[in-house]
């Protein structure tokens, strides 16, 4: 039988009091929650082997609050919590046990592959490191006050929004992806100072739309695949490319020293700077709001 406890500034490992039916695979579920109880910021590295993955603001007082559930016959748990001054460290995550998993016959929407859904403090600034293997991946991010993003994938489909305004502001908002399908909206909202995105191959969607308070840069290298840049119609962008036999729609930009520019970058408020190394596939970019 699952028992809970809460005290405060405790972390909480909840359940886990055996497999949730006879049946294989052998369903465990683990859940933990920390209140933030004085911690002043947290860097938080979540890895993540397969199966479905979702972040996202905490309830108000919480530090971290999450979900795990797995089949022990192909995966265990990882967590581990530590405090140096007011700054914590979370450690989170699940690994294959390397006992009899054909990787290859894995499919990421399978729902026998569990899944960890985790919830990051809205007060607390966070370094969030997300490294994933092969996953639906959903990062609701709004709202959480993150001074750094690291997310690393191999063969996921990524959604990453931000809804709403980052507390904070990201020094480095750096996302990698390999073979994926990815989207990435509201990145106007993430309020970074270099946005730095490398894909392989998959189809790569770019949303710039959000509450801008500064100027941004961003460097986008692409392997083979689509990319679809969305950017507001009053944000001043400029593009430097280069690359080999990637297609490039230039409507609503002017060739300026080497660069393309929209109309209004002189008199926008603020500015996106791209630097856009591409190999083969096709460049779009849509003006919206």
């Amino acid at each position: 039988m699952r028992r809970e406890m809460l005290a405060a500034g405790a972390a909480l490992w909840l359940g886990m009091a055996g497999p949730l039916g006879a049946q294989e695979p052998d369903w465990y579920e683990v859940t933990a929650r920390r209140q933030t109880d004085g911690v002043r910021s947290v860097v938080a590295d979540i890895r993540y082997a397969v199966g479905e993955l979702r972040i996202f603001p905490a309830r108000e007082g919480l530090l971290y609050d999450a979900h795990l559930r797995y089949d022990a016959r192909r995966f265990e748990p990882k967590r581990k919590w530590s405090v140096a001054g007011s700054v914590g460290t979370l450690h989170l995550g699940v690994e294959g046990t390397g006992e009899d998993i054909d990787w290859q016959d894995l499919e990421i929407d399978d729902d026998d592959l569990g899944f960890l859904a985790v919830g990051l403090s809205q007060n607390v600034d966070t370094e969030l490191v997300v490294e994933v293997g092969a996953a639906l991946t959903e990062l609701d991010l709004g709202g959480i006050p993150l001074t750094r993003v690291e997310y690393r994938t191999g063969a996921s489909q990524t959604d990453i929004s931000f809804q709403r305004p980052n507390p904070a502001r990201i020094g480095e908002l750096d996302l990698a992806a390999g073979a994926a399908d990815f989207s990435a909206y509201g990145l106007g909202n993430a309020r970074f100072d270099h946005l730095i995105f490398q894909g392989a191959v998959g189809d790569i969607t770019l949303d710039f739309t959000g509450a801008w308070t500064a100027d941004g840069e961003a460097t986008i290298k692409m392997g083979l695949g689509e990319l679809t840049l969305r950017v507001p119609h009053d944000l001043g962008v400029r593009i430097r490319k280069s690359g080999f036999l990637a297609a490039f729609d230039k409507d609503g930009f002017q060739k300026v020293d080497g660069a393309f520019q929209t109309l209004n970058w002189e008199s926008a408020r603020y500015k996106l700077d791209i630097e856009l190394k591409a190999v083969l596939g096709a460049i779009d970019v849509e003006f919206v709001g």
